[in-house]
This record gives structure tokens, C-alpha cells and sequence, in this order.
């Protein structure tokens, strides 16, 4: 079975970093960010942060009747804010 490997380099790749922030900013979005964000956390008394990566690939390698039977993805964390 053929395998296809996409493992875009930073030039290449496309994400983008979606915030709704406390305090009524919503929906920015930092799509020219070197980094993703996932998460959200609340800030003192002025209400919740969401962040929200969204992460495109490139598919067009794919033939149009390509069936997927396994993907993997694989991401790793710099900075873990999980126990806060």
C-alpha cells in the first residue's frame, strides 16, 4: 500500500492562530504567528481566553479516490499550562 508523508516546513505550512479574549475581543486572529496555541484559561476577573489552532494541509498528492485508512499527527508542547 503506498504511504504519503506531508511534513510541511515552516515556509510551507499553514495554520492559523484563532483568540477570543477576555474582555470582548473576539475572533482575532494570528495567522502570521511562528506557533500554535490551544487552550483556554481564565484571566483574573475579566472572563475566559480560547485559543484555537486550525492547521491546513496540502492534499493535492491525494488522487480523488485515495481511501485513508490510517493518519497520524504529531505535535509536541514548549509550554504545558494544563495544571493551571
Amino acid at each position: 500500500m503506498p504511504t504519503l508523508t506531508l511534513q510541511p516546513g515552516a515556509a510551507d505550512g499553514n495554520d492559523a492562530l484563532i483568540l477570543h479574549l477576555a474582555g470582548g475581543y473576539d475572533n482575532l486572529n494570528y495567522g502570521a504567528n511562528t506557533y500554535v496555541d490551544i487552550g483556554s484559561f481564565n484571566i483574573y476577573d475579566v472572563g475566559e481566553d480560547i485559543r484555537r489552532t486550525l492547521i491546513r494541509f496540502d492534499l493535492s498528492a491525494l488522487p480523488g479516490n485515495a481511501i485513508l485508512t490510517s493518519t497520524l499527527l504529531s505535535l509536541y508542547a514548549e509550554l504545558d499550562f494544563s495544571s493551571n
